[in-house]
């Protein structure tokens, strides 16, 4: 339901719908989308989920250590097609900051 709500792009949707852990990240942009959070940062936390899943290498749900999320929120910052007016290191720290929200949810 949340990703009919966020995304008005078929393309986007099907982007969400096939990367995995559709279920887990759907529920929990449901729940921030609960609480408040506004559509366009739920667009930024949806595409970033994506990356912690990728980066991570989550295909089913497992234990995830903290080292493990540093590490690829590290390597996620260094990929070469990832592009950031912000800078890396705070690049790592949203990255961090966001996985470690919907891994504890």
């Amino acid at each position: 339901m949340a990703i009919k709500t966020i995304f008005a792009f078929e393309s986007t949707r099907t982007r969400q719908q096939e990367a995995p852990l559709f279920k887990e990240r759907e529920q929990f942009l449901s729940y921030m989308l609960y609480q408040g959070t506004s559509i366009p940062r739920l667009r930024s936390i949806a595409a970033m989920l994506i990356h912690v899943v990728h980066f991570i290498g989550l295909d089913t749900l497992r234990t995830v250590e903290i080292v493990e999320v540093h590490e690829a929120a590290h390597h996620w910052a260094a990929d070469c097609e990832f592009k950031n007016r912000n800078g890396q290191r705070k690049s790592i720290s949203l990255f961090t900051y966001g996985a470690l929200k919907w891994l504890r949810f």
